[in-house]
């Protein structure tokens, strides 16, 4: 029972305590006279903790209690799972007169317990009661005092005084307990405004002072804390972090300098543009995150001032300028934003003599825009100062114009998608796709998207402004898209695509930065528009984009001028172009031999190839069966067409036997195309064609004719050469052995006349 109750005690104190310093901790153990005390009895004691079992204590000074008449107890180490006689005497306590005991665990580490005169283990109550065991089981007077670790950081070693945030890393092996911060050179008040008057990440920093220098930050534990150095003299401080109840300690130093000064500087100083797209304003900051821009000028009419954030703290704020919108700010048609989610830019002033209820009516002159630039907040928010000064109002840290130029309506380029294309969402995905997945093309295979390139400049700020992307296209706003058939016929209207009433089968992408917008229209999507739009096959269709002017339905819109501020016709004309294409059957076919015949080898790796008009980029699946039902195989490879039309497929035919018959076939969409196939020794390139047959058949004639007619008139030999079959060296006249026969004759022929 006494090792049982020793190695309790000793497991308890080793696991529980573990703080970098122990301070001093008392116990209070009360006599006879004290039986029956609570803990209310002797609340006014110095102690910080009452003893209770199997507990870890950080270095606290313990109260214990007596309720027997045994004045005396003994405090023991003891190792978990050891025997009574590993244990070790540490000392005595002796209860005074109020009948209670303090001791001090300074100086003490591991697992202890405390033990009557005969050598039993003591019991003890939840208020720290020590009462003798009964019978031969131990009691559990039991526990253990830990070193407490304590460490402190600073994420930076410099810092400035002006608004600058620095992490302060605190470790620490216990729970939620009281540290004490100090630092020579820095009061109680610098001391808060350094550590409490911050947003902390995990939790706020209470406080206390004492010593008039000292600041005790409350409930700490492990965890990153913000703190701030902003007006705080500069010079290298070194802050001493000490647990308030133990001995645990670490100290941290930082060195607090002057704030360098500000600045702020256009990226590019004249950034160019064109009128009614959005231009890009970048400015780089350096000892700032923020800043006071303005754009235009009294003298030019109209001016705007913003004030800049960069949020991310990474140097740089990209504003956008809306140059279609500008001039009529109502809140919901934005004249300025940030390219990065992160920044921030807020209007305080827009003025200047243009001025109109809506961009519809009239836009910005083409013309340089003065710019200019300050470090800070200096928009004082007095509209008559800033109405008298426009731009100058303020001391600028750079200078710069925007230039804005006239715009112009470009292009049409018609291009082909594959059905499968999904990369509706943003401009880079097409891009990306360009030439691959998106390529230019006068025929549309029917189920495949055809794409409408527009190149204009001057329409990515009419284009962010509208709500409902679609008016984009239709006929009757400031832009319209229209595709219709191209030859309707005689006495027939052409059947147009109804934007309205398109459902989903069709995306708008824009590209405003390359003065670039996409239209995908699923050819094979059905009821398009109010008629039921849908394309036909062997049908030529033509796509025209046009920048409406007076001859356009505009009167609803701009009121009765019955103008386009976008149209820069001078006769205000449409502005129009278009592309034609023909939407076309899909078809497939293989790569054939003279017998038409698909041919592939017993082999791995074989190619089945052929062309097809699907677009590039589109996914092909192949079917390749045996024609042998007691020998079945099949395989299902992939393919994609390529851009000039073309597709491979690569197959393992190493199982089948030569001679073996396969039927191929392309399967896409709902169109099927098939052929005959075979398995051969040798795929031969030379079988694919019959030319080389044909040329060696022509050529082995003519000499055959030439040499029966030269041999008639010499020697019956001369026939035997006849019967000679012409190689692949055969040509027009002698053959090479008709003409050693005839030299042969010759020979004889002069014998016989000698003799």
């Amino acid at each position: 029972p006494m090792t049982t109750t020793n190695d309790k005690l000793r497991s308890l104190f080793l696991a529980a305590l573990m703080v970098f310093s122990v301070f001093a901790m008392t116990v209070a153990l009360p006599g006879s006279a004290a039986a029956n005390h609570d803990s209310e009895a002797y609340s006014d004691v110095d102690a910080d903790a009452h003893l209770t079992s199997d507990t870890r204590y950080w270095g606290e000074t313990i109260l214990v209690f007596d309720n027997s008449e045994d004045e005396n107890y003994e405090l023991w180490t003891t190792t978990a799972g050891s025997d009574n006689d590993q244990t070790e005497f540490v000392r005595t306590l002796t209860l005074d007169d109020d009948g209670y005991a303090t001791f001090s665990t300074d100086g003490l580490s591991g697992d202890y317990e405390i033990r009557e005169s005969d050598g039993d283990i003591a019991n003890v109550g939840p208020n720290g009661e020590l009462s003798p065991t009964s019978g031969t089981s131990d009691g559990d007077a039991t526990f253990s005092v830990t070193t407490q670790t304590l460490d402190a950081e600073f994420e930076d070693s410099d810092v400035n005084d002006e608004d600058e945030d620095v992490e302060l890393t605190i470790d620490t092996n216990r729970g939620a307990h009281d540290v004490r911060v100090s630092a020579d050179g820095l009061d109680a008040d610098d001391l808060r405004d350094i550590f409490t008057n911050q947003d902390n990440r995990d939790g706020e920093f209470t406080e206390q002072t004492t010593d008039g220098d000292t600041l005790i930050l409350q409930d700490v534990s492990s965890g990153d804390y913000r703190t701030n150095f902003s007006g705080i003299s500069t010079g290298e401080y070194t802050f001493d972090f000490e647990a308030n109840d133990t001995e645990a300690s670490s100290s941290a130093s930082i060195n607090v300098s002057d704030a360098a000064e500000g600045d702020i500087q256009f990226a590019n100083d004249v950034p160019q543009d064109q009128v009614g797209d959005v231009a890009d304003i970048t400015l780089e900051m350096d000892n700032t995150q923020e800043g006071t821009l303005t754009i235009g000028s009294a003298d030019q009419n109209y001016w705007i001032v913003a004030t800049v954030e960069d949020g991310d703290e990474d140097g740089e704020v990209t504003v956008q300028f809306n140059s279609y919108t500008a001039g009529a700010y109502d809140g919901d048609t934005p004249v300025l934003s940030v390219e990065d989610s992160d920044d921030d830019v807020t209007v305080q002033r827009e003025g200047g003599d243009f001025n109109v209820d809506e961009p519809n009516y009239d836009i910005l002159d083409a013309t340089e825009y003065d710019m200019n630039v300050s470090t800070g907040i200096n928009y004082d928010g007095d509209e008559a100062h800033a109405d008298a000064k426009g731009s100058n109002y303020h001391d600028p840290a750079d200078v710069g114009a925007l230039s804005l130029q006239d715009r112009s309506t470009d292009n049409v380029t018609v291009m082909t998608a594959p059905e499968a294309f999904s990369e509706w969402s943003d401009a880079d995905a097409i891009n990306a796709g360009m030439g691959s997945n998106v390529t230019q093309a006068n025929e549309i295979a029917q189920q495949d998207y055809v794409v409408v390139q527009i190149e204009a400049s001057g329409l990515e700020g009419y284009y962010e402004s509208l709500d409902n992307k679609d008016n984009f296209l239709n006929t009757g706003d400031a832009t319209s898209l229209v595709i219709e058939e191209a030859n309707p016929g005689a006495n027939a209207g052409a059947e147009t695509l109804a934007w309205a009433n398109a459902n989903e089968g069709y995306n708008i992408v824009a590209d405003g930065n390359n003065n670039t917008y996409y239209v995908a229209v699923d050819t094979g999507s059905e009821d398009k528009g109010d008629d039921d739009f849908s394309f036909e096959e062997d049908t030529e269709y033509s796509a025209e984009f046009s920048v409406l002017g007076s001859e356009g339905d505009l009167a609803d819109t701009y009121g009765d001028d019955d103008t386009n501020p976008l149209n820069v016709d001078e006769d205000d004309n449409d502005e129009a172009v278009s592309g034609n294409f023909d939407v076309v059957a899909g078809e497939s076919s293989f790569d054939l031999n003279e017998d038409d015949l698909v041919l592939v080898e017993a082999a791995d790796n074989q190619t089945v190839s052929g062309t097809t008009n699907w677009a590039p980029g589109s996914e092909l699946t192949l079917s390749i069966e045996s024609d042998d039902s007691t020998s079945p195989f099949l395989t299902r490879p992939d393919a994609e067409v390529q851009p000039d039309g073309t597709f491979e497929a690569n197959a393992d035919f190493s199982d089948l036997s030569e001679g073996t018959n396969l039927t191929v076939t392309l399967g896409h969409l709902s169109e099927d195309f098939d052929e005959d196939g075979q398995v051969v020794a040798q795929v031969s390139e030379e079988t694919e064609t019959a030319t080389p047959t044909e040329t060696t058949e022509t050529a082995t004639e003519e000499p055959t004719e030439s040499t029966e007619e030269a041999t008639e008139e010499t020697t019956e030999e001369s026939e035997d050469t006849e019967t000679d079959t012409p190689t692949d060296d055969s040509g027009p006249g002698f053959t090479v052995i008709a003409a050693l026969g005839a030299l042969i004759a010759a020979a004889l022929l002069a014998v016989r006349r000698n003799n």
